[in-house]
C-alpha cells in the first residue's frame, strides 16, 4: 500500500515537473482558448462526417484529438478574436506517420505545426503557398483544377476547413484533396481554367 502511494506521488511529481517546463501551455481551468477550439473542433470534425470527406471512426478522426491538444498552446490564441480561421491538416501515413497542419485567419495570424509521438513542434510553413491561397478564398474549382493537374505521387490526403463565426455558432466548409505542388510556370493564367 505505502509502494503504491510512492509511485503515485512520484508519477504526479513527474507530471507536474514536465507540464510546468513548457511555457507555451496555458492554465487548463483558465483557458477559454481551450473551450471555443473544442466547439470549432467538433463543428469541423461533424462537417468532415457529413459531408463524406471522412468515415466515422477513420483515421482522420486523430485530427479532432490533435487540435484538442494543440488548444493549450497559446500560439492559437488568436482564434478568440478571428472571425474567420483555416485549418489544414496533412498525415502521412506510409513513411513517417507526422501529422502536419496550419491554423490561419484572415487578420494574418498563423500557427504551423507538426505532431509526431505524442509532441508537438511548432513549424515554419509546410503547405504550398497557393495552396494556402485557395483555401483562404475557398475556391474548390481551384483545389480540383491544382489537383488534377499539378497532383503528387504522395500517400496522404490533405483536408481542409474554413469555419466563420456566426452570431449563433459556426459556419464549417470541408475539403479532402490530393496533395499537390504546382510549378510557377503553372500559374500564368491556368488557376481559374
Amino acid at each position: 500500500m505505502i509502494l503504491r502511494i510512492i509511485v503515485s506521488l512520484s508519477i504526479l511529481l513527474i507530471v507536474t515537473s514536465c507540464n510546468s517546463q513548457n511555457k507555451n501551455i496555458l492554465p487548463a481551468k483558465e483557458n477559454k482558448i481551450s473551450v471555443e477550439f473544442h466547439k470549432i473542433s467538433k463543428k469541423i470534425d461533424e462537417c468532415d462526417v457529413k459531408s463524406g470527406v471522412r468515415r466515422r471512426g477513420s483515421r482522420f478522426a486523430a485530427d479532432h484529438n490533435i487540435r484538442l491538444k494543440l488548444s493549450e498552446f497559446k500560439e492559437i490564441g488568436f482564434i478568440i478574436e478571428s472571425d474567420t480561421l483555416f485549418f489544414l491538416m496533412d498525415y502521412d501515413g506510409i513513411v513517417t506517420h507526422i501529422f502536419y497542419g496550419k491554423i490561419w485567419d484572415n487578420k494574418g495570424n498563423r500557427v504551423a505545426f507538426e505532431y509526431n509521438r505524442g509532441k508537438f513542434e511548432l513549424r515554419d510553413e509546410m503547405f504550398e503557398y497557393f495552396m494556402l491561397d485557395l483555401i483562404t478564398e475557398w475556391d474548390v474549382d481551384g483545389i480540383r483544377n491544382a489537383e488534377s493537374q499539378c497532383s503528387v505521387t504522395s500517400p496522404s490526403s490533405i483536408t481542409g476547413s474554413r469555419v466563420i463565426r456566426t452570431e449563433t455558432g459556426y459556419q464549417v466548409d470541408c475539403i479532402r484533396f490530393d496533395d499537390f505542388f504546382c510549378p510557377p510556370s503553372w500559374f500564368r493564367g491556368n488557376s481559374n481554367q
